[in-house]
């Protein structure tokens, strides 16, 4: 426990007054200075101001030797400095001891700096009754049972300052790798520039009596694998006896390979024949029975198309100059086509007996004569009926130039 002691604080005096020398002596606000003192300052309303600095910079005066006792005031601790030749102390400060017993009984003896003691009962016992961060401020409140709460400032902490940093705001120690950048961002888009993306493997070696894969890199070091784990070649030389089979679904008498397959082979059931195949037409259900086995089914009805094959025409007329269909056993009215056409030019219509009838009387046929004449030098004229010649080369060397069958509408071209 360190303590401040007023006996040894520093005095002050007062400059005032004009300035005296005598045998040596400095006297400020005095005309004698005291016999025994080298500087004499008196006054009643003034002090002595010391040289003023931060802690940093009284860290960085090194006093030479026999500056012992070089006096400053550091305005960040608020006290007064001196050096004593190896460090700075703070002065006013002294060193006290003291001194906490534990009596073994639940009680403890605080004896203080100059030996006098107290006895208390133990706290041990006493919990932490809250924990409360105030996230504005980043001060943490700790509530103690039966004692005062006691907080502490955390905002040295926080560094959500540092949470918006790029990578090339990040500083990278390229003292190990060799890469020439000296920040994040830099040293990624070095490797990913392909400084060692082309390297190739050099070696694939097996070692055939240890099973160890050598791979080799180029300029890199090798490394191996081993491999031995995967070697079964224990047991490549099993035969079908030794391999163990289960028999518990198959009903087989073997519980190995060898003796399953033998049993098997021996005609067991090899020579099961088909015993029926019998279908109920009702149900167009398929039974199959095997020998010696359980006999199964399958249903073909949905094979069953007989409800169309054999449907027939059970009606054709004519009436009214309509043609009826009728289907056997369709349930709908008979189908219709009109045969009469509705154009103005139309002279057929219906009889009283449904037939149709063609008026003969606007009915007028005559003749008209065309000829065609081979003029015999590869030309042909034809005279229409009207008596108008067209001469024409004849075209009897025309010749088939394809022949194509439309698969879809069997239309040929």
């Amino acid at each position: 426990m360190r303590k401040f002691n007023l006996r040894h604080g520093l005095v002050v005096i007062v400059l005032i007054g004009s300035l005296m020398t005598v045998s040596g002596q400095v006297a400020i606000g005095t005309l004698l200075p005291h016999e025994q003192a080298i500087l004499d300052l008196s006054s009643t309303d003034k002090g002595l101001l010391l040289p003023r600095m931060t802690s940093d910079q009284r860290k960085d005066i090194v006093p030479k030797v026999g500056a012992e006792g070089l006096l400053v005031y550091d305005t960040e601790t608020k006290s007064v400095w001196y050096h004593d030749g190896d460090n700075w102390k703070e002065y006013g400060l002294t060193e006290t001891v003291t001194t906490l017993t534990d009596n073994l009984d639940g009680t403890y003896t605080y004896a203080s700096e100059n030996g006098t003691p107290t006895r208390f009962v133990g706290t041990d016992d006493q919990g932490i009754e809250g924990l409360v961060v105030d996230t504005g401020t980043n001060v943490l409140t700790v509530g103690i049972e039966n004692g005062a709460s006691r907080t502490v400032d955390l905002s040295h902490l926080d560094d959500s300052g540092t949470d918006d940093q790029t990578a090339g705001e990040v500083g990278y120690d390229n003292g190990t790798s060799g890469l020439a950048s000296a920040d994040v961002q830099g040293a990624i888009d070095e490797l990913a520039s392909g400084s060692t993306d082309d390297q190739g493997i050099e070696g694939l070696v097996v070692d055939t009596g240890t099973n160890v894969l050598t791979v080799g890199i180029e300029n890199g070091a090798s490394r191996t694998v081993d491999l031995s784990h995967l070697d079964d070649s224990g047991t490549d030389d099993q035969t079908a006896g030794e391999v163990g089979y289960d028999n518990g679904t198959s009903g087989l008498a073997s519980a190995d390979v060898q003796g399953a397959i033998d049993e098997l082979a021996s005609g067991s059931t090899d020579d099961q024949g088909i015993e029926g195949l019998v279908v109920d037409t009702g149900t167009n259900v398929l039974t199959v029975g095997i020998e010696n086995g359980a006999s199964r089914t399958v249903d073909l009805s949905h094979l069953d198309d007989s409800g169309t094959d054999d449907q027939s025409v059970d009606d054709l007329f004519l009436f009214g100059g309509e043609l009826n269909i009728s289907l056997e056993g369709d349930g709908v009215d008979p189908s219709r086509v009109d045969l009469i056409s509705n154009n103005a030019n139309n002279d057929i219509s219906a009889g009283t007996d449904g037939g149709l009838y063609l008026n003969v009387a606007s009915v007028s046929i005559s003749e008209t004569v065309t000829t065609l004449t081979d003029n015999l030098d590869g030309t042909y004229t034809y005279a229409s009926e009207n008596g108008t010649p067209t001469r024409f080369v004849g075209t009897d060397d025309q010749g088939i130039e394809g022949l194509v069958v439309d698969t879809g509408t069997n239309v040929l071209t």
